[in-house]
């Protein structure tokens, strides 16, 4: 996969740095929302050290586990590349746990692990670029994917009996890709995959395949491809 790729990330952060790490058995794409219920004792000291920081600066990087567990494993097996967690909002609770509503920003590459200084992981990342592609390509596939992703929904809907969402989809290509990322149900596997795509017009060309595909699939087989991910909501950490 190549290095480049992603939501900008915040205007003078360093090309490299250290990132609290929140490793998950689940893909975060920029702009997507990541609610999480914090009881493990370490992930606890890593809410109270992003309470110590100024609202703006509370932020730590979401990286999807390839072999391994969330819960209680020093070290799972990460893909290597992720995206950062801008946290929204803290809700401390009585017992000790928290509620955390973050939301995805830059991506970037893990370079590193520190499993030392703190109890929880510290990754050495690099933060990674949002190339368009080639010049014009991804911006003409804006409305094709518009087509196909609104046809995989109210495929989807007919099939699980839910409803069809009508909002505006983005007309920003990068925007609209990962918006189309995290839309389609899809194996841990394939949506690490778009994450790690290295631009704009090649994330949209793939997205474009994968929901005539799996719209297929889904009108011949009648079955959801990845029905998990209906149960993630919330991570058990």
């Amino acid at each position: 996969m190549s290095d480049e790729g992603g939501v900008e990330p915040t205007e003078g952060q360093p090309a490299v740095e250290q990132l609290p790490l929140f490793p998950l058995s689940a893909v975060l794409f920029p702009g997507a929302p990541l609610p999480l219920q914090i009881f493990e004792e370490r992930y606890r000291i890593l809410v109270r050290d992003l309470l110590e920081l100024e609202p703006a600066q509370r932020r730590f990087g979401v990286v999807a586990i390839e072999a391994g567990s969330e819960a209680g494993m020093a070290l799972p097996q990460m893909f290597p590349v992720g995206c950062e967690a801008r946290v929204e909002r803290i809700e401390p609770l009585p017992d000790g746990r928290s509620r955390l509503l973050a939301y995805g920003g830059a991506r970037f590459r893990l370079l590193e692990v520190d499993t030392v200084s703190k109890p929880y992981l510290i990754g050495r990342v690099r933060w990674l670029d949002e190339p368009s592609g080639e010049p014009g390509i991804a911006d003409a596939l804006v409305p094709a994917v518009h087509t196909a992703l609104r046809a995989y929904v109210e495929t989807l809907a007919a099939l699980t009996g839910g409803n069809v969402d009508h909002d505006e989809l983005p007309d920003d290509a990068a925007e609209l890709s990962y918006v189309t990322a995290g839309a389609i149900l899809l194996g841990l596997r394939e949506r690490q995959a778009l994450l790690e795509l290295g631009d704009t017009a090649t994330r949209l060309r793939t997205e474009v395949g994968l929901l005539r595909r799996e719209r297929l699939l889904m009108a011949e087989l009648r079955a959801v491809n990845a029905p998990e991910l209906f149960r993630m909501a919330r991570s058990p950490n």
